[in-house]
């Protein structure tokens, strides 16, 4: 599917979004790519995310104002297993994944990961913002592999 405008249309979806919804998003052809979130809400990875570890409480940081969501390295391995569980639906749709990648020295075995899961493309915000002077290298290595 094209917009009006001939710009491919790629939906962003959370962790939390049900496969069933991606797969009637592919079969309806309401999309050309996914693209999975790069941040994590507090209140939905509560059971994946080790948050007393990360912030020494179980209670988002940003509570007070309505909830908190998380970037960075921790939601590598959530972004790896969406990846796998949309694949494993028979998803065929390009799925574009991030969410830490070149937060840690283990970007290269973050983009091998992805790419062994399914992923067609990476993405690297937390990168871009926190480490900029690595984001020449993860281009160079995503698209080698």
């Amino acid at each position: 599917m094209r917009s009006v405008i001939e710009l491919p249309i790629v939906v962003k979806i959370g962790f939390d979004t049900s496969v069933a919804v991606v797969k009637r998003l592919a079969e309806e052809k309401l999309c050309d790519a996914i693209s999975l979130s790069n941040t994590a809400h507090w209140q939905d990875t509560a059971e994946r995310i080790d948050w007393q570890k990360l912030f020494g409480t179980d209670v988002s940081p940003l509570a007070k104002y309505g909830d908190g969501a998380l970037s960075g390295w921790p939601l590598v391995s959530l972004a790896i297993g969406k990846v796998k569980e949309l694949r494993q639906a028979g998803i065929t749709l390009p799925i574009i994944a991030g969410g830490g990648i070149g937060c840690r020295r283990s970007w290269r075995r973050d983009v091998d990961a992805l790419k062994k899961a399914g992923a067609s493309a990476v993405s690297f915000g937390s990168a871009a913002i926190l480490r900029p002077w690595r984001i020449k290298n993860i281009i160079s290595y995503a698209e080698e592999v």
